[in-house]
């Protein structure tokens, strides 16, 4: 084998090389694009489901601070006190307290 063959042989084992770096590097700039698509569109789809969950929970809120709202003012004094007149019940005028045997006493209401 002369010289001028070996390096021909040089040169094509190179350009095979060089070939072989080259398709990797392409393969790999491909792979990595369509990572990079997958991603966005994940993110994307993700910022889209967070942003109904995020209006969701705000509703959320609105209604249970509504439902508080309704809760303290049924629970209110005034509401209560309307609910007893409305159903029979009269507010005590006289108290008269009654002693026990045992010396204790107990308020009677007339």
């Amino acid at each position: 084998m002369s010289i001028v063959e070996k390096l021909d042989n040089d040169d094509k084992k190179a350009f095979f090389t060089r070939k072989k770096i080259i398709a990797l590097l392409g393969l790999t700039i491909l792979v990595g694009a369509i990572l990079e698509i997958w991603v966005s569109n994940r993110l994307a789809t993700f910022g889209t489901q967070y942003t109904e969950i995020e209006r969701a929970k705000n509703s959320l809120t609105l209604e249970n601070q509504l439902l508080e709202d309704q809760i303290a003012t049924k629970e209110s004094l005034s509401r209560t006190q309307k609910y007893a007149e409305l159903i029979g019940f009269q507010q005590v005028k006289n108290i008269e307290y009654i002693e026990t045997a045992s010396g204790s006493s107990n308020p009677v209401t007339h």
